[in-house]
């Protein structure tokens, strides 16, 4: 993914997040995290095939999206329990939080250093992106 690609994620996210309730905007930002995470997984095959990155860093890559996959489906599992229990405020914000602290854990975040600076931009654009999309989903719905 390049710069390009995270602006365009943003740009999706906030247009199909327009005029839709908190949950129905919580499913898509989920969905575009997950494709994210699934094109940073092809991202890393291709990096680590290329020689870009090695072999242990490829694992440490993989090992971050597993983590931001999980994340997603508890953040998707989040937002459902919130419109279950009747959309109570601050319940969606509540799930985007807790999902946007956990990525941000420096555990996880150790695990996404390679040694290779322009392997590095494509890695941290991919973190960004799974971020952002979340973050752009906790700014659109206004405190629900």
């Amino acid at each position: 993914m390049n710069r390009n690609a995270i602006r365009v994620v943003a740009i999706s996210i906030v247009l199909a997040l327009v005029g839709c309730d908190a949950y129905k905007a919580s499913s898509k930002a989920g969905q575009v995290v997950a494709t994210t995470v699934t094109n940073g997984f092809q991202t890393i095959l291709t990096m680590q095939k290329d020689g870009q990155i090695s072999t242990s860093e490829a694992l440490n890559l993989a090992g971050y999206l597993e983590f931001a996959n999980l994340q997603d489906e508890n953040f998707l599992t989040c937002s459902k329990i919130a419109h279950t229990n009747g959309n109570v405020s601050g319940s969606y914000t509540a799930c985007a939080t807790t999902f946007l602290t956990n990525m941000s854990q420096p555990s996880e975040l150790s695990l996404i250093h390679v040694s290779n600076a322009a392997s590095q931009a494509k890695v941290q654009t991919i973190v960004s992106a799974i971020s952002s999309a979340i973050s752009i989903y906790q700014s659109s719905i206004g405190g629900a």
